[in-house]
């Protein structure tokens, strides 16, 4: 079987809600969204979420994701392969819509864990526009998916 059509079959079986929340879900498994291409990444359950991570372990039990724990003894997530990736027309048409949003994602994201790092240092916090600018792609990205 082709990695889209089990996926596909998996996906279909899910309500329309667990669909979205398994589109939103799935995106957080892919890193490295700018020229060289896209990547599995790891999430950790707190950056999921717990609705999201009821769903990633349903994905998990068709073999989608697997799951496991970081060095910290976080719970983890990330796709199974990356042919699931390349190879899905419908996950690459959801990386698509929600590119920017997630560019913007992965910045936010690499700001935090150095405001974490430096303490927790208000003059590191981001401010205006930095800060605010996810919402609005947010939205625009997850209403085309």
């Amino acid at each position: 079987m082709r990695p889209g059509s089990l996926c596909d079959q998996v996906y279909a079986e899910l309500s329309a809600d667990e669909q979205a929340g398994a589109r939103r879900a799935l995106l957080q498994l892919v890193a490295a969204w700018g020229s060289y291409g896209r990547h599995p990444a790891v999430a950790t359950r707190e950056e999921l979420g717990d609705e999201s991570w009821q769903l990633i372990q349903r994905l998990a039990d068709r073999r989608l994701v697997v799951t496991g724990r970081d060095a910290q003894g976080r719970e983890t997530a990330e796709v199974i392969h990356e042919a699931l990736i390349q190879k899905w027309g419908c996950f690459r048409e959801w990386m698509d819509a929600n590119r920017l949003f997630r560019l913007w994602q992965e910045r936010l994201r690499g700001s935090l864990h150095q405001w974490q790092e430096s303490g927790r240092d208000e003059g590191a916090l981001l401010a205006g526009r930095a800060a605010g600018g996810g919402t609005e792609l947010a939205g625009r990205a997850w209403q085309r998916t």
